[in-house]
């Protein structure tokens, strides 16, 4: 039985040319990976759309597991971020114009929300492969951490067992996209 996995990654923003999330979620679609079948797809860094669309994507693909990704200019390793805050705050706008300062993503839900991709794992077998990782509890107040709140919440609503979690990808990581078949490696 062919199980679909969803990787996102982001459009480029605050001026830059590229987002290597973006390019990280295009250079695994289609990959195969035993029976998942990997579809990778560019969000907008738009807090609205990007969380619209990661919904549609979500019923449209029904996904065994999904992987959301995005850029973390400063980091030095890949980062597997733990927790995901009820909460947009960023003086920096999204790339449709919009700031948000303490806003709650979902009004009235829970305050945060934790990846139920298995950390733990990953992080040894990224240590296993040399590639540089570490776990993060802070996946920032941006339109990253609106996509993974907005991911884990929709999850917890239909309590679904999905596995699903946020990674974020240093600027300059040439490996970086070696992290999916890690990740599904641990789904296995």
């Amino acid at each position: 039985m062919i199980q679909r996995v969803l990787v996102t990654g982001f459009e480029p923003f605050g001026g830059d040319a590229t987002n290597p999330s973006a390019e990280l979620a295009l250079s695994v679609d289609g990959l195969v990976f035993g029976a998942m079948h990997v579809v990778g797809r560019v969000l907008p860094v738009e807090y609205s759309r990007s969380s619209q669309l990661l919904l549609e994507w979500m019923a449209e693909l029904c996904p065994a597991a999904i992987i959301c990704t995005g850029l973390a200019a400063t980091a030095d390793c890949i980062r597997l971020e733990r927790t995901a805050v009820n909460e947009d705050d960023s003086a920096f706008p999204d790339n449709a114009g919009v700031i948000r300062e303490r806003c709650a993503i979902v009004p009235g839900a829970t305050r945060t929300l934790h990846s139920t991709l298995p950390i733990a794992t990953i992080l040894r077998r990224c240590s296993e492969e040399q590639l540089a990782a570490s776990e993060s509890e802070d996946a920032g107040r941006y339109v990253c951490n609106h996509v993974f709140f907005t991911l884990m919440h929709a999850l917890h609503e239909k309590r679904s067992a999905v596995p699903a979690g946020f990674i974020h990808i240093p600027q300059d990581l040439p490996r970086s996209a070696e992290v999916i078949p890690i990740v599904l490696g641990a789904l296995t």
